[in-house]
């Protein structure tokens, strides 16, 4: 199937859209989770406590953060399906307040920056997606 690469005006309005997406730790036992996240001066902040999360950041700060939205999301199922890949390393923000972020003071819940090592974008170009068009039709009338 082909795709093509978004615009950076896309992409802006991709992320604009859609604040939930998958982060996935790396290491020998690899760890994913949904999660949302906050997108402030080009970067993608969220936020966690104690728990499953930091034990794999204590482990490695590797990180590979992706959102998907795919075509029985969209609007009447008009556009195609979407993806957005982050690469990089996780970082706790030291000064939440560069990013506009009022952190409780007291909280164990911590603010957290991806810094990208890479980044891709991917839009569809099947019209209508041969891949879904059924399960598509199938489990979506409209």
């Amino acid at each position: 199937y082909q795709t093509r690469s978004l615009t950076d005006t896309e992409r802006e309005q991709f992320i604009k859209e859609n604040t939930h997406g998958v982060l996935s730790f790396a290491g020998d036992d690899p760890y994913a989770i949904p999660l949302g996240c906050m997108y402030r001066k080009g970067s993608f902040l969220m936020g966690f406590g104690p728990g499953k999360k930091i034990e794999y950041l204590e482990k490695s700060n590797k990180v590979c953060f992706t959102i998907c939205r795919p075509r029985y999301l969209s609007p009447n199922h008009k556009e195609s399906c979407t993806t957005l890949i982050v690469n990089g390393v996780l970082e706790e923000v030291e000064d939440p307040s560069y990013y506009d972020v009022n952190m409780p003071k007291v909280t164990d819940v911590h603010l957290y920056v991806i810094k990208p090592t890479s980044e891709s974008t991917r839009k569809c170009l099947q019209d209508p997606c041969d891949l879904l068009s059924g399960v598509v039709k199938k489990n979506h009338p409209n």
